[in-house]
């Protein structure tokens, strides 16, 4: 095996030896058929060094993106999800409202109808002025002291302020 030299051992005397250096003159070339295609093997081994470590590079880069592709894809997931919620609680508050909103309508409905009806009853309703007659003096005073016995002030108070109310009205 001390006859098998590689190229770069060829170019680089030195370090093979003085026995290579003696049989291979300074500035010649090699020239025969095996040593050519030791050469383009070197060349080919280069070339896929080369080549294999610009796909570990790539390797590499598109392995980071993948990475980086999941976890945005984790995150929009998850953001994703809370915008449905929201939706979905937005929709049901949506509802209640639209509910309760519905109930008003109906309600308001209701009171206008009792506001046209009672409109209708108070112009039916001719209020005819009760003429009082005038008490005599003896008998306002007779009914003043029953009033006071019977503990019925407040009652005529009232009765007083619904006539004026009415005397008003008219």
């Amino acid at each position: 095996m001390s006859n098998v030299h590689t190229l770069k051992d060829i170019e680089n005397r030195e370090a093979v030896g003085r026995s290579l250096g003696k049989q291979i003159p300074p500035g010649r070339r090699l020239g025969s058929i095996h040593e050519l295609e030791l050469e383009k093997a070197l060349c080919g081994s280069i070339k896929t060094t080369f080549d294999i470590a610009s796909n570990y590079k790539n390797l590499q880069d598109f392995s980071q993106l993948n990475t980086a592709n999941t976890e945005l894809k984790a995150k929009y997931t998850t953001e994703i999800k809370s915008l449905k919620s929201n939706i979905k609680l937005l929709e049901r508050e949506t509802t209640l409202t639209q509910k309760n909103l519905s109930a008003d309508k109906i309600k308001i409905l209701f009171l206008e109808v009792k506001v046209r009806e009672l409109e209708g009853k108070l112009e039916d309703i001719d209020l005819e002025p009760v003429e009082m007659q005038k008490l005599s003096d003896w008998l306002y005073d007779n009914l003043r002291s029953i009033v006071c016995k019977l503990g019925l002030e407040d009652k005529v108070m009232e009765l007083d302020k619904k006539l004026a109310k009415k005397d008003i009205l008219e």
